[in-house]
């Protein structure tokens, strides 16, 4: 291996010491913001309301101040409906208020299981039931809570994205794992979620939600509710 001119061995090891530093500290750092949990609100006003009770608010970006809105779950099976006419062929709207689509997330979206058998790996990470919420913006939060198994220790952790609907598909416009608030680019907010969704990839649930996704000549957001026309 040939050194670049003008670059002594010393030289070089430093710079390759304080880039692993550097790493380090970064990481430190990131373990360091996954300790404080970001505070869920139910709506947008509800976290105004907080913010206006503080005699002096405090920065988002302050540790432990970062916040996602969750969205409500419906008691009712409507959704069973709605879930059977995303299978149906044919000219149609399908319209999910926001409760409607968590109930069905959280009723039947579970990650496919490791085979019996098969020795677990060292390093576990398995999602939770995702969660939505519509804002009146019409932004929308997606939230996907995780478990993660390292070593014989176990934490938890959320991974949340608020996005936007467009004609080219859902945009990332941040994303945040607990109250690591990295502002993630588009592509690297939907690979982060794209990884973490993996484990669904097998069920029927996440085929037939995929499907219709792909199928729909166009998704928006209107009046709290998830709106699909299918041609």
């Amino acid at each position: 291996m040939s050194l670049k001119p003008g670059k002594s061995p010393s030289e070089l090891g430093l710079y390759f010491y304080a880039t692993m530093m550097a790493l380090f500290g970064a990481t430190l750092g990131f373990a360091y913001m996954l300790s404080f949990p970001a505070q869920a609100f139910s709506s947008q006003e509800a976290y105004a309301t907080m913010l206006a009770a503080r005699a002096e608010p405090i920065p988002e970006s302050k540790p432990g101040d970062a916040y996602y809105i969750e969205g409500s779950v419906l008691k009712t099976r409507t959704w069973e409906l709605k879930r059977a006419q995303l299978t149906t062929k044919g000219a149609q709207t399908v319209k999910f208020a926001e409760g409607e689509m968590n109930a069905w997330l959280s009723a039947k979206f579970r990650p496919s299981t490791t085979p019996v058998g098969e020795e677990k790996p060292s390093i576990l990470i398995v999602p939770g039931a995702p969660n939505i919420a519509i804002t009146p913006s019409g932004s929308l939060y997606l939230n996907l809570p995780n478990k993660i198994s390292c070593y014989g220790s176990a934490s938890e952790f959320t991974v949340s994205a608020r996005c936007s609907i467009e004609p080219s598909g859902l945009k990332f416009e941040k994303t945040q794992v607990n109250n690591a608030r990295v502002p993630f680019p588009n592509i690297l907010g939907s690979k982060i979620f794209e990884t973490l969704l993996q484990g669904y990839q097998s069920t029927e649930e996440y085929s037939i939600l995929s499907d219709a996704l792909a199928r729909a000549d166009s998704i928006e957001l209107a009046g709290g509710e998830l709106v699909l026309k299918f041609p």
